[in-house]
């Protein structure tokens, strides 16, 4: 039994293997174009922050202020999404504790929800002493709920 590939064949076979080639050419591009999402924190101090105290001295005023961890959510996705809210909590053995999400202060004037385009970021800040209580209860987590997500995003704080 011989088998002659006739040139209708061959254009069938090429055409198939084109048509799966190009398939998952889509397939990857359609899993690539989505939000993606990169949260950084760090610890800093604001001038603009909480006054802790002030001691006057011969060479001027020192003025101690609160520590702050400082969040950034960055978007280096293709496509735009919501950031609809963010909190903190701590996971224990016992269940969840230290939700809180009014100590968060966004800077520029945002508030949520922030629409955030594909190459935008967005940051907010902390007080360390609040992150510090949440944490004695466990490993503090920064939850964001987006719209492209069903599930929130949990991100460990730890500096």
């Amino acid at each position: 039994m011989s088998m002659d590939l006739t040139s209708t064949d061959f254009l069938a076979i090429w055409g198939a293997v084109v048509a799966t080639i190009a398939l998952a050419w889509n397939i990857v591009i359609s899993v690539r174009n989505v939000p993606r999402l990169r949260i950084t924190n760090m610890p800093v101090s604001y001038l603009d922050g909480r006054l802790i105290s002030e001691e006057t001295t011969e060479s001027g005023t020192i003025r101690h202020y609160a520590d702050y961890e400082h969040i950034e959510i960055a978007n280096f996705g293709k496509m735009p999404t919501t950031i609809i809210s963010v909190h903190l909590e701590s996971r224990k053995p016992s269940g969840i504790a230290g939700i809180t999400a009014v100590a968060l202060t966004w800077h520029f004037g945002k508030s949520l929800p922030i629409l955030l385009g594909s190459g935008e970021m967005c940051s907010c800040r902390i007080e360390e002493k609040i992150v510090n209580s949440i944490k004695k209860d466990g490993r503090a987590f920064l939850v964001v709920n987006t719209s492209h997500k069903v599930k929130p995003i949990r991100y460990v704080l730890d500096t």
